[in-house]
């Protein structure tokens, strides 16, 4: 539902956000997202990756004071997607 009616970008806005609950809740229900194989092309077509790349390399600076738990998440997506892209493209290519 969240796909299909457009609520998509406002998660991926909410990764940018300056509370750090919302960055949270946000890329929990995008991991949740990820995780579902008929939606990866949906996420990947919406750039998701960038804000997501974005957030991971700012936690990786030693003075970062941020969400890590929401990195946990952002990592996670990144995780199903490359997934998605081993797995399920590579078997299409075979078929």
């Amino acid at each position: 539902m969240v796909l299909n009616e457009g609520g998509l970008h406002f998660l991926i806005d909410a990764i940018g956000s300056p509370d750090t609950q919302l960055q949270c809740m946000a890329s929990m229900a995008m991991c949740n997202l990820s995780s579902d194989l008929s939606n990866q092309s949906k996420l990947i077509s919406a750039d998701l990756l960038e804000p997501i790349l974005h957030a991971v390399k700012a936690s990786l600076d030693s003075k970062y004071k941020g969400n890590f738990e929401m990195i946990r998440y952002c990592l996670l997506i990144i995780s199903n997607i490359a997934i998605y892209r081993y797995v399920v493209l590579r078997f299409e290519v075979r078929d």
